[in-house]
């Protein structure tokens, strides 16, 4: 089998893999985590009531991302008027507000209304400190890292990669390392370490540089990459600590330094991981892997088109990788 061959099968192999449970294990973590402090503290009434709360703002979310707007603002509008009605106290309504907002921060997003969904990650912000300052949750202060995401989201949508880039490298460095001091757009987004399991902070630290890598996906920019160096450097960084984003930049490293061969096998292992890890990775890797193959020769260039084209296809493709410049 040709080394482009093996490119397509890896990618064959990535994306007709089923999701991984133990990927999505930190997620149901802070959930577990989470429910159990809200009801160690709230009334058991008060508690059914936060929960049928999360449920239709958790159904907003899915109907935002299926493009069902109208879907999404019903549910999003029954969850306020629950709000409104003024029975909850104020913990159990920070308890709603934290996880709603930035929900509704998405739904802007898909509107393209880039600036209230600043609006509402901000709230959800000062929300989530409030819970964790005053009322002692300190394991919302993980929810930080995602609305980290959310924003770095919002400047790559913007056409603002290279600030994409310079926020998530300031994170990046921030959870691994932990002795930076965090940009103003992300001042608020520090975490209490003791707080948050591990697991938590190593799937957000794959999530954080999924964004940067989407930023930088296609492109052969070594000053852009330059902000996330460091964390190619393995003797700076922890061996065991967020491995499929460390080998993601390992990897873009690689194609920077134009060593195609060296690549294209780095490239494999990454593609078949597929659902089983974090996507945006994948995603990434696969408009990389696009990228290189154009260079090699016309079949290369066929490989490159077949694994765009069929990418394009799969339901939740990022944007990035169904504009007309990647599929072409």
């Amino acid at each position: 089998m040709s080394r482009l061959q093996r490119v397509y099968e890896a990618f064959v192999h990535g994306r007709d893999r089923p999701p991984s449970k133990a990927f999505t294990a930190p997620g149901r973590l802070f959930g577990e985590l989470l429910n159990a402090k809200m009801h160690s503290r709230l009334s058991p009434e008060e508690s059914k009531v936060v929960e049928s709360c999360w449920g239709g703002q958790y159904r907003g979310l899915l109907a935002t991302r299926k493009d069902q707007i109208e879907q999404a603002k019903q549910e999003f509008e029954t969850v306020r008027s629950v709000l409104r009605a003024g029975s909850l106290s104020a913990e159990a309504t920070l308890l709603v507000q934290v996880l709603l907002q930035p929900a509704e921060a998405y739904l802007y997003y898909k509107l393209d209304d880039y600036e209230r969904a600043r609006e509402f990650v901000a709230r959800s912000s000062s929300f989530n400190h409030r819970l964790s300052d005053e009322f002692g949750y300190e394991i919302i202060s993980a929810q930080r890292m995602q609305l980290c995401h959310n924003i770095l989201r919002i400047h790559t949508k913007q056409g603002q990669r290279r600030k994409t880039v310079m926020l998530a490298s300031a994170y990046l460095d921030y959870l691994e390392f932990g002795d930076n001091e965090l940009p103003g757009d992300i001042s608020w987004a520090w975490i209490v370490r003791n707080a948050v399991p591990e697991s938590i902070i190593q799937y957000y630290f794959d999530q954080i540089c999924g964004e940067a890598a989407l930023a930088l996906a296609g492109t052969h920019d070594a000053e852009s990459f330059q902000p996330l160096a460091p964390h190619s450097n393995r003797e700076r960084c922890r061996s065991t600590f967020g491995t499929h984003a460390h080998a993601w930049i390992a990897s873009k490293d690689t194609v920077l330094k134009r060593n195609w061969e060296n690549y294209l096998e780095q490239a494999c292992e990454l593609l078949q991981l597929g659902r089983t890890a974090e996507l945006s990775l994948w995603f990434a890797t696969i408009m990389d892997v696009v990228s290189v193959c154009k260079l090699l020769g016309t079949e290369g260039a066929k490989v490159a088109n077949q694994i765009a084209e069929e990418a394009s296809q799969i339901a939740d493709a990022p944007w990035l990788l169904r504009s007309d410049a990647v599929v072409r």
